[in-house]
C-alpha cells in the first residue's frame, strides 16, 4: 500500500497492473501481512511527514480487502511491536512498555489481538490464518524491557510468562473465530 500510495508502479510484460493481480496470475494463494500495534514511525519514511500509518490495523485492512478481490488467502502476522520484530529485537510497544504485571500484559496482548481481528471479521475480512509473533527464537517482548516488565525471553529462563502471553493471543484468536461470520 505504501509503494502505490506514493506513486509507485507494478509493471508486468511491459503493462502497469495491480500488484494483487500480479500475484494471483503468477500462483500466488496465500499474502502473509505484517502488523504493527502502533507504527507512528512510518509517517516519517516519506518527506514530508504524511498522516497515513503503514501495517497498522487500518492499512492491514486495506490490503487484505484486495487480497480478498483477488481470490487470495490472508496469514496475518502479529509482531507484537511497533517496528520490525525479529531474532535479535523483540521490542516492547510503547503503549505496553510501563506493564510490571503478567496479568496485565496478559490482557494487553489478548484484547489487541482480540479487537483486530473482531474489527476484521466485522468488516468480511478475517485471516484464515493468524501468526503469534514474528520470528520469536527466544520468545517476545523482550528487548526494550524497562525493570519490572514481565519478560517473554525464554532464553532467558522466561519460559512461563513467553507461555502466557502466547496462550492468551491463541485464546483471543479463537474467541473470535468461534463466532466469525
Amino acid at each position: 500500500n505504501q509503494i502505490l500510495d506514493y506513486n509507485g508502479v507494478f509493471l508486468e510484460d511491459g503493462a502497469e497492473k495491480d500488484p494483487y493481480a500480479i500475484f494471483k496470475d503468477n500462483g500466488t494463494n496465500l499474502v502473509r501481512l505484517r502488523i504493527w500495534h502502533d507504527p507512528q514511525w512510518t509517517k516519517e519514511v516519506y518527506a514530508p511527514i504524511g498522516d497515513q500509518l503503514y501495517n497498522d490495523l487500518y492499512d492491514v485492512e486495506r490490503a487484505i480487502e484486495k487480497v480478498k478481490e483477488n481470490g487470495m488467502t490472508t496469514l496475518l502476522d502479529f509482531h507484537y511491536s511497533d517496528n520490525w520484530a525479529d531474532p535479535g529485537k523483540q521490542r516492547i510497544p510503547l503503549a505496553w512498555r510501563n506493564i510490571t504485571d503478567i496479568e496485565v500484559l496478559k490482557d494487553s496482548v489478548y484484547n489487541y489481538t482480540f479487537s483486530t481481528l473482531n474489527y476484521l471479521d466485522g468488516k468480511g475480512l478475517m485471516p484464515e490464518y493468524v501468526q503469534i509473533g514474528n520470528e520469536t527464537n527466544c520468545g517476545m517482548l523482550y528487548s526494550n524491557a524497562l525493570a519490572g516488565f514481565p519478560s517473554c525471553n525464554g532464553c532467558d529462563g522466561q519460559w512461563s510468562n513467553l507461555r502466557a502471553v502466547v496462550n492468551s493471543a491463541i485464546k483471543a484468536v479463537r474467541d473470535v473465530s468461534a463466532n466469525s461470520s
